[in-house]
This record gives C-alpha cells, sequence and structure tokens, in this order.
C-alpha cells in the first residue's frame, strides 16, 4: 500500500469527500508550494483509481495495463458524457512504440497531470505491472497536451 501525505498520513476517500473536506483539500492545495500540489494531486489520483475501479468494474476486463490505457478515453467518456453532458472531459489517445513502451498524449485546459500520473500509478498498480512513467509538456500545444511516456520495467 501506497504511503499517503495528505491529511496526516490518510489518502483522502473519495466516496466520504464531503463538501467540507473538498473546500479544506483545495485550501491546502492553493497554499502549498508546487512540488506538495504535485504530490496531494498524484496520491489524490491513487484514490481517485480506486474509485473508479469500484464504480466501474467492466472498464477493468483489459488483459493488461497497456490494453486498458487504449480503450480508456472512449470507454470514460461516454459513460461520463452520458450523465454529464455539458462536462468539459479530458481526452487520451494512446499509441505503442513497443511492446514495452506506450505514449499516452492527455488533452485537457486544465494542469492535472499529477492526478493522472497517480490515477496511471495505481491503475498499473492494479494490473500487477511494473510501469516507469515520465511526462512532459509538448510545446506550443492548443488545447494543452501533456505526454506520458509508460515504459514497463520487470516486477
Amino acid at each position: 500500500m501506497r504511503h499517503a501525505l495528505l491529511s496526516g498520513n490518510k489518502s483522502p476517500d473519495v466516496a466520504q469527500y464531503g463538501d467540507a473536506k473538498t473546500v479544506r483539500f483545495v485550501e491546502r492545495l492553493t497554499s502549498a508550494d508546487r512540488e506538495t500540489q504535485a504530490e496531494e494531486l498524484r496520491q489524490y489520483g491513487w484514490t481517485y483509481a480506486r474509485e473508479f475501479r469500484a464504480a466501474y468494474p467492466e472498464f477493468f476486463d483489459a488483459e493488461n495495463f497497456f490494453e486498458f490505457m487504449q480503450l480508456l478515453d472512449g470507454r470514460i467518456n461516454s459513460v461520463i458524457l452520458k450523465k454529464f453532458p455539458d462536462a468539459d472531459m479530458p481526452r487520451f489517445r494512446a499509441f505503442s512504440l513497443n511492446p514495452r513502451i506506450l505514449i499516452v498524449d492527455y488533452f485537457s485546459a486544465f494542469k492535472l497531470e499529477d492526478l493522472v500520473r497517480g490515477f496511471l500509478e495505481e491503475i498499473a498498480d492494479y494490473f500487477n505491472e511494473r510501469v516507469d512513467i515520465g511526462l512532459s509538456v509538448v510545446p506550443k500545444s492548443s488545447p494543452r497536451i501533456v505526454r506520458f511516456r509508460l515504459e514497463q520495467t520487470w516486477r
């Protein structure tokens, strides 16, 4: 289990995150330095991934993490846009460089790549795969694109 820094070493539980807890989380986030913000968002991504797994177990019928990532965009957006047709959804485009390296482009006006990184880490862990994750912002991209480079390593 991952060590969490949030709320005195307790990771936020999305299912129990009421309005007051959300406000405190946002206050902590906005008053923190960039490094702390990145880590808190990353850890929130872990929690979000666990909640996502619980809410949508049918999405996890993929053979492995890379297959899951290649199916992610169509599955998430189709479900969420049915419930929230006006949602400004991020987009994901995945393509394989070789059997061990997958590139995932994250398109969003929101700078939540640290949350996405945590989400990716937790989902790889669910599939019991070890993946090194690198990221970079694609220069002069509009909408903004963050490129994740996922490389499988051995456990």
